[in-house]
């Protein structure tokens, strides 16, 4: 599986977003300029190694003053592609604020634009870019600002090395405590966010079984004993129950517990293998089957689709010889698939807590 770890370069114009990516590389892979937007709009891919892991850094378009609303609708595009229902492997996987040290403030709009990145479920670093700059207490004051709204991780950068005046030098620093966030990142990533890809991910098998089984379904309706009942309007609700019972036993057939386990368990495979593929202190040392992933009845007890047999379907039905029946059909089926889904959605906090669990175990 090809895979690489993608980190996100935000902020403002002139911020040195640019510079601390070539920082990253340890090469001059994206331009860079002083107080002038050097990246065209949108998002920009570089491709390199940083300590031989495979990173791709997305270096978005700089704010500038005035333009902040089209440079949100960008970003959300950009987010929205990459929603939780995407591969893991197409997520942004850190996110990397930058803030120009030597500015000795931070701007409120900055502080929506990282909580709109939160909101999305991303974890969000800040980078005080230019950090050598200015001293340890304005360092702190920022950091202070930005935990008093949110708490997220700070971290002083400085992404080139310089002479000075009057002939002394300045180092690069803090390239090694932005590669350990990096990696410390990953996990909190997966338990945001992973919950509602394994949500989404079931609910679009269910979506295709149920497809599979309309040509099914329609000669059933046409060959079924009670249709008369239907046309003469007598008790269509026998109709539907009989249709309902026929649909859910059909469903849980499919979708048993090992079913359901079986697609958790090919996800959490793929968030391993890629957490094995970056971390090379990380080694694989046992087999999936030794993790305690899932357990059928914590995570598929199909009591309450049983239970919904009893349920009464307030189905329209047209007294009249145009009655369409398959329409009907379709109604009844897109009722049940509807609860079956909402369902699947409660379960995304017990999804998170099999993850935080998983964390537990791979330490």
């Amino acid at each position: 599986m090809e895979f690489s770890y993608n980190c996100v370069v935000i902020g403002q114009t002139g911020v040195g977003k640019s510079s601390f990516v070539n920082y990253l590389f340890g090469e001059p892979i994206a331009i860079t300029g002083i107080g002038k937007p050097v990246t065209e709009r949108g998002f920009h891919k570089y491709h390199g190694k940083v300590n031989n892991i495979d990173i791709e850094i997305f270096d978005s378009w700089g704010l500038e003053v005035g333009k902040e609303k089209e440079w949100m609708e960008l970003a959300e595009q950009e987010l929205k592609a990459r929603g939780v229902e995407k591969k893991p492997q197409e997520w942004f996987h850190s996110i990397f604020y930058c803030i120009n040290a030597s500015s000795s403030r931070v701007q409120n709009e900055e502080i929506k634009i990282i909580k709109k990145f939160i909101d999305a479920k991303y974890i969000v670093n800040v980078i005080f870019t230019k950090s050598d700059t200015t001293d340890e207490k304005t360092i702190l004051e920022m950091t202070k600002t930005v935990k008093k709204d949110i708490d997220i991780p700070c971290i002083p950068v400085c992404s080139e090395e310089r002479k000075q005046m009057g002939g002394g030098k300045v180092n690069a620093f803090g390239k090694d405590d932005v590669i350990k966030q990096m990696l410390d990142d990953f996990w909190p990533t997966i338990i945001k966010r992973m919950p509602g890809r394994l949500v989404s991910v079931i609910n679009e098998k269910i979506d295709e079984w149920a497809n599979k089984q309309d040509e099914k379904y329609k000669k059933w309706f046409e060959n079924s004993p009670l249709i008369g009942r239907v046309m003469c309007n007598a008790t269509p609700i026998i109709y539907a129950e009989a249709f309902q019972k026929k649909f859910i036993e059909d469903f849980n057939s499919e979708f048993n517990s090992a079913k359901f386990n079986n697609i958790i368990e090919e996800e959490i495979k793929e968030v391993i293998e890629m957490y094995s593929k970056f971390n090379s202190q990380f080694v694989v040392l046992f087999s999936l089957s030794d993790l305690k992933i899932t357990n059928d009845k914590y995570y598929y007890d199909n009591s309450w689709l049983n239970a919904f047999l009893t349920l009464t379907f307030i189905v329209p039905i047209l007294s009249s010889i145009f009655f369409d029946i398959h329409n009907y059909r379709n109604e009844i089926i897109q009722k049940i698939l509807t609860e079956i889904k909402s369902k699947v959605r409660e379960k995304e906090p017990e999804f998170k807590n099999m993850l935080i669990n998983l964390r537990k175990q791979l330490r």
